[in-house]
């Protein structure tokens, strides 16, 4: 089984320059073990430049 989380902080100024607190937003996607894996022929994910971490114990901050 695998788990992903993604994490994201916005800070939204308003045009008038009035300033809005950030705002933290989670996502977990859990992913269980299953057989029979197939990608598409000549498919490969996107380079979009994300950095990606590996952590064993990931966790919701609650």
């Amino acid at each position: 089984m695998a788990k992903f989380e993604n994490s994201v902080e916005v800070d939204a100024r308003s045009v008038d320059g009035s300033v809005v607190q950030p705002v933290d937003a989670k996502s977990v996607v859990e992913i269980g073990e299953f057989e029979g894996e197939r990608s598409p022929a000549g498919w490969q994910p996107p380079d979009w430049g994300f950095v990606s971490v590996c952590d064993e114990n990931c966790e919701l901050a609650g």
